[in-house]
Protein backbone atom coordinates (compact mmCIF):
# COMPACT_ATOMS: atom_id res chain seq x y z
CA UNK A 1 0.00 0.00 0.00
CA UNK A 2 2.66 2.39 0.88
CA UNK A 3 4.52 1.69 -2.40
CA UNK A 4 0.98 1.86 -4.33
CA UNK A 5 1.06 5.85 -2.70
CA UNK A 6 4.49 6.29 -3.25
CA UNK A 7 3.85 5.53 -7.10
CA UNK A 8 1.14 7.40 -7.03
CA UNK A 9 2.60 10.63 -5.45
CA UNK A 10 5.78 10.69 -7.27
CA UNK A 11 5.63 8.91 -10.24
CA UNK A 12 8.56 6.34 -9.60
CA UNK A 13 7.63 2.70 -10.33
CA UNK A 14 7.72 1.20 -7.26
CA UNK A 15 9.75 -1.81 -8.37
CA UNK A 16 12.14 0.64 -8.55
CA UNK A 17 12.10 2.09 -5.02
CA UNK A 18 12.34 -1.50 -3.96
CA UNK A 19 15.20 -2.69 -6.32
CA UNK A 20 17.04 0.16 -4.76
CA UNK A 21 16.06 0.00 -1.37
CA UNK A 22 17.28 -3.91 -1.58
CA UNK A 23 20.89 -2.87 -3.48
CA UNK A 24 21.25 -0.20 -0.11
CA UNK A 25 20.37 -1.87 2.79
CA UNK A 26 19.25 -5.79 1.90
CA UNK A 27 15.57 -4.35 2.61
CA UNK A 28 16.95 -2.66 5.85
CA UNK A 29 18.56 -5.98 6.90
CA UNK A 30 21.99 -3.77 7.01
CA UNK A 31 22.15 0.06 8.07
CA UNK A 32 25.42 0.01 10.02
CA UNK A 33 25.93 0.71 13.80
CA UNK A 34 28.78 3.01 12.76
CA UNK A 35 28.29 6.70 14.70
CA UNK A 36 28.26 8.93 11.61
CA UNK A 37 29.70 12.22 13.86
CA UNK A 38 32.92 9.69 14.08
CA UNK A 39 33.27 8.60 10.49
CA UNK A 40 33.47 11.84 9.37
CA UNK A 41 35.85 13.37 12.80
CA UNK A 42 38.22 10.37 11.62
CA UNK A 43 38.29 11.02 7.91
CA UNK A 44 39.02 14.62 8.75
CA UNK A 45 41.92 13.74 11.00
CA UNK A 46 43.53 10.71 10.90
CA UNK A 47 43.12 9.96 6.89
CA UNK A 48 46.69 11.24 6.36
CA UNK A 49 48.36 9.43 9.19
CA UNK A 50 46.07 5.99 7.79
CA UNK A 51 47.50 6.60 4.69
CA UNK A 52 51.44 6.80 6.06
CA UNK A 53 50.44 3.79 8.12
CA UNK A 54 49.32 1.71 4.87
CA UNK A 55 51.95 2.42 2.92
CA UNK A 56 54.86 2.26 5.50
CA UNK A 57 53.33 -1.61 6.14
CA UNK A 58 53.40 -1.98 2.12
CA UNK A 59 56.97 -1.35 2.18
CA UNK A 60 57.66 -3.60 5.34
CA UNK A 61 55.95 -6.31 3.32
CA UNK A 62 58.45 -6.22 0.63
CA UNK A 63 56.44 -4.65 -1.79
CA UNK A 64 57.83 -1.29 -3.56
CA UNK A 65 56.89 2.37 -2.17
CA UNK A 66 54.31 3.03 -5.07
CA UNK A 67 55.22 6.94 -4.07
CA UNK A 68 58.11 6.65 -5.63
CA UNK A 69 56.01 6.88 -8.98
CA UNK A 70 55.46 10.76 -8.79
CA UNK A 71 52.72 11.04 -10.97
CA UNK A 72 50.67 8.23 -8.82
CA UNK A 73 51.58 9.85 -5.48
CA UNK A 74 50.11 13.11 -7.13
CA UNK A 75 46.85 11.12 -7.66
CA UNK A 76 46.44 9.60 -4.21
CA UNK A 77 47.43 12.99 -2.58
CA UNK A 78 43.93 14.16 -4.69
CA UNK A 79 42.17 11.78 -3.99
CA UNK A 80 42.92 12.09 -0.25
CA UNK A 81 42.28 15.98 -0.09
CA UNK A 82 38.68 15.52 -2.37
CA UNK A 83 38.11 12.45 0.50
CA UNK A 84 38.61 15.41 3.71
CA UNK A 85 36.67 17.92 1.51
CA UNK A 86 34.18 15.10 1.22
CA UNK A 87 34.16 14.44 5.33
CA UNK A 88 33.71 18.17 6.23
CA UNK A 89 30.84 18.33 4.13
CA UNK A 90 29.29 15.28 5.39
CA UNK A 91 29.70 16.02 8.76
CA UNK A 92 28.59 20.10 8.26
CA UNK A 93 25.94 18.66 7.19
CA UNK A 94 24.79 16.26 9.34
CA UNK A 95 25.42 18.98 12.47
CA UNK A 96 22.87 21.56 10.48
CA UNK A 97 20.38 18.65 9.55
CA UNK A 98 20.33 17.38 13.38
CA UNK A 99 19.78 21.05 14.20
CA UNK A 100 17.57 22.09 11.84
CA UNK A 101 15.81 18.81 13.73
CA UNK A 102 16.39 18.85 17.26
CA UNK A 103 18.44 15.24 16.79
CA UNK A 104 21.57 14.41 18.48
CA UNK A 105 23.84 14.28 15.85
CA UNK A 106 26.34 12.26 17.93
CA UNK A 107 23.79 9.53 18.18
CA UNK A 108 22.68 9.26 14.40
CA UNK A 109 24.36 5.72 13.55
CA UNK A 110 24.92 4.43 9.51
CA UNK A 111 27.57 2.35 7.39
CA UNK A 112 30.83 2.29 7.89
CA UNK A 113 30.59 5.60 5.04
CA UNK A 114 27.93 7.61 6.84
CA UNK A 115 25.52 7.02 5.00
CA UNK A 116 21.98 6.18 7.34
CA UNK A 117 19.12 4.31 7.01
CA UNK A 118 17.49 2.13 5.13
CA UNK A 119 17.72 4.67 2.04
CA UNK A 120 21.86 4.91 3.00
CA UNK A 121 21.28 8.47 2.80
CA UNK A 122 24.34 10.53 3.23
CA UNK A 123 24.03 13.52 5.24
CA UNK A 124 23.70 16.10 2.76
CA UNK A 125 21.19 13.93 1.23
CA UNK A 126 19.11 14.25 4.49
CA UNK A 127 17.43 17.35 2.48
CA UNK A 128 15.64 14.85 0.45
CA UNK A 129 13.95 12.84 4.14
CA UNK A 130 10.50 13.02 4.45
CA UNK A 131 8.07 12.19 7.06
CA UNK A 132 5.74 9.95 5.01
CA UNK A 133 4.09 8.51 7.88
CA UNK A 134 3.16 12.38 9.70
CA UNK A 135 4.23 11.71 13.02
CA UNK A 136 6.78 14.85 13.53
CA UNK A 137 9.71 12.70 12.84
CA UNK A 138 11.69 11.70 10.11
CA UNK A 139 13.14 8.19 10.65
CA UNK A 140 15.02 6.43 8.00
CA UNK A 141 14.39 2.56 9.48
CA UNK A 142 10.96 3.08 8.94
CA UNK A 143 9.27 2.41 5.66
CA UNK A 144 7.08 4.94 4.91
CA UNK A 145 9.71 7.38 5.25
CA UNK A 146 12.34 5.20 3.80
CA UNK A 147 9.99 4.60 0.59
CA UNK A 148 8.85 8.04 -0.19
CA UNK A 149 12.52 9.53 1.03
CA UNK A 150 13.65 7.29 -1.83
CA UNK A 151 10.95 8.54 -4.32
CA UNK A 152 11.75 11.89 -3.55
CA UNK A 153 15.31 11.72 -3.66
CA UNK A 154 14.44 10.53 -7.60
CA UNK A 155 11.54 12.61 -8.24
CA UNK A 156 13.68 15.78 -7.75
CA UNK A 157 17.72 14.63 -7.65
CA UNK A 158 17.25 12.74 -10.01
CA UNK A 159 14.12 14.14 -12.30
CA UNK A 160 12.89 10.49 -12.47
CA UNK A 161 11.10 9.33 -15.87
CA UNK A 162 9.44 6.02 -16.39
CA UNK A 163 11.31 5.54 -19.63
CA UNK A 164 14.56 3.45 -20.00
CA UNK A 165 16.84 6.83 -20.40
CA UNK A 166 14.71 8.48 -17.22
CA UNK A 167 15.20 5.79 -14.95
CA UNK A 168 18.73 4.93 -15.60
CA UNK A 169 19.77 8.77 -15.13
CA UNK A 170 17.77 8.88 -11.99
CA UNK A 171 19.19 6.14 -10.66
CA UNK A 172 22.50 6.93 -11.00
CA UNK A 173 22.35 10.07 -9.32
CA UNK A 174 21.58 7.74 -6.37
CA UNK A 175 24.72 6.11 -6.97
CA UNK A 176 27.11 7.08 -9.93
CA UNK A 177 28.43 3.78 -11.16
CA UNK A 178 27.23 2.34 -14.27
CA UNK A 179 27.02 -1.73 -12.36
CA UNK A 180 25.05 -0.15 -9.63
CA UNK A 181 22.25 1.48 -12.53
CA UNK A 182 22.26 -1.77 -14.40
CA UNK A 183 21.49 -4.10 -11.18
CA UNK A 184 18.99 -1.91 -10.11
CA UNK A 185 17.36 -2.05 -13.34
CA UNK A 186 17.53 -5.80 -13.79
CA UNK A 187 16.35 -6.31 -10.02
CA UNK A 188 13.78 -4.31 -10.99
CA UNK A 189 12.59 -5.92 -13.80
CA UNK A 190 12.48 -9.12 -12.53
CA UNK A 191 10.16 -7.72 -9.44
CA UNK A 192 8.01 -6.51 -12.04
CA UNK A 193 7.83 -9.80 -14.02
CA UNK A 194 7.31 -12.02 -11.03
CA UNK A 195 4.57 -9.44 -9.97
CA UNK A 196 2.61 -9.72 -13.04
CA UNK A 197 2.27 -13.58 -12.23
CA UNK A 198 0.36 -13.29 -9.57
Amino acid sequence: DILNRAERKYGIYKQDLVSILMWESGLGKFTGSSRVFNIFMAQILFIDSAQKFALNMLIKKGAVDPFADSSFKEQEQKRISHRKIYAVDGLAALIRYCKEKKMDPLEQKGSWGGAIGYVQFMPFNLQYAVDADSDGVINLKEWPDAIYSTANYLKIKGNYSKDDKGRREAIFQYNHSDEYVNGVIIYSDAIYKRLLQY
